[in-house]
């Protein structure tokens, strides 16, 4: 086995004694660059941000230029009535496990990069950057691809005198893919469609058949964090007739509450937040690689009223609330659902430890 970071000299012998001599370097393979959980954090309103760093994983260290977007790349979607029609001209797609290229009739923006072409599978999804042919669907897959998958299954278009995809443009600022297949296992009838319009809006139709699925419906970025599951139609067993999803387009303003920055070469955040409320930002980091990766991931930050060192609420801080922190002492798992430690992580940092301890100092004795 190879091990990281090693270079080994090969010597090949070829046809007529013709030899060659290479090198290759093994490469970690740490996968693909994210960011970790957790995803949501809540702050005291007025007091200091403690130890709270942001990490990543993947990709190659040092991770840097942390920073925060000023609007994010949003998709949501609803469900209605089914409108599937058997419209279109077959481009004679025929086959199993095969990929298609197609040039689109207007430039296509999907989460934020503007494609002129897709790859369009037998296997029921459309793929804007790899020549993917996967038929061993899974939501993992979806997530790690950059796809839009209406029904993901294994799928044959080559099978019946009508099987095939077929293409079909209402208007100037639409296309679209509609494929007549069968699941390869059993021969059942599968009839579904996408439509991609020019503004970046997506359609899922579905007809009859759709049966004995094992589905993945979603779209995805393929980038480990941007990614939209279908309720409902992702993992149906049918599909018959099912209700179109209208997947819609938009940007959301993203921000850190005020009062608190975030360091762009360690990932931590400083400050003290200053307004109480819940707050939405979507945050970024780039690695080290040649050439670089960037990823991103949405965060929500809650600011709420700090636990007052009177733990048991009698009006004064003695033994008894001095009690309560050192049964907690040294919790690492403090947060809304545990009350915060019975209120004893008094900075709400998720750990009961010193802070807090000095908080209650400073208060000793206090009270009504």
């Amino acid at each position: 086995m190879m091990q990281d970071g090693v270079t080994y000299y090969i010597r090949v012998a070829g046809f007529n004694g013709a030899t060659g001599e290479y090198t290759i370097t093994a490469s970690h393979g740490d996968g693909m660059l994210s960011i970790v959980p957790p995803y949501e954090f809540t702050w005291p309103y007025g007091k200091s941000v403690q130890n709270c760093c942001l990490e990543a994983d993947g990709g190659e260290e040092p991770y840097h230029n942390w920073q925060t977007n000023q609007t994010a790349d949003c998709y949501d979607y609803q469900t209605e009535t089914s409108s599937f029609a058997s419209n279109g001209t077959g481009n004679g797609w025929q086959g199993d496990d095969v990929v298609w290229s197609y040039v689109l009739p207007f430039p296509f923006t999907f989460y934020d990069t503007e494609y002129t072409s897709v790859n369009v599978c037998s296997n029921g999804f459309l793929d804007f950057v790899e020549s993917l042919t996967h038929k061993n669907n899974s939501t993992q897959k979806l997530i790690d691809n950059t796809i839009i998958a209406p029904l993901w299954d294994d799928l044959n278009t080559s099978i019946g005198d009508s099987s095939d995809i077929y293409v079909y443009q209402a208007g100037p600022d639409e296309v679209m893919f509609r494929w007549q297949a069968v699941i390869w296992q059993d021969g059942t009838p599968c009839n579904f469609s996408v439509t991609l319009y020019e503004d970046g809006r997506i359609r899922f139709d579905y007809g009859s058949g759709n049966t004995n699925l094992t589905p993945t419906v979603g779209i995805s970025a393929g980038n480990g964090s941007d990614y939209l599951i279908i309720s409902g139609h992702d993992g149906a067993e049918t599909l018959t007739n099912a209700d179109s999803v209208a997947i819609t387009f938009h940007q959301s303003d993203t921000t850190l509450p005020p009062g608190v920055s975030l360091d762009p070469d360690t990932g931590c955040f400083t400050g003290a937040p200053q307004n109480l409320g819940d707050y939405n930002a979507t945050i970024e980091v780039t690695d080290s690689s040649d050439p670089q990766a960037t990823t991103h991931k949405d965060f929500i930050f809650h600011v709420v009223v700090p636990n007052d060192p009177d733990l048991d609420g009698d009006g004064y801080v003695n033994l008894l609330d001095f009690a309560i922190i050192s049964t907690q002492w040294l919790a690492d798992d403090c947060d809304a659902l545990t009350d915060w430690c019975d209120k004893a992580d008094i900075n709400m940092n998720h750990n009961v430890d010193m802070v807090d301890l000095i908080v209650m100092i400073e208060n000793w004795l206090g009270g009504e």
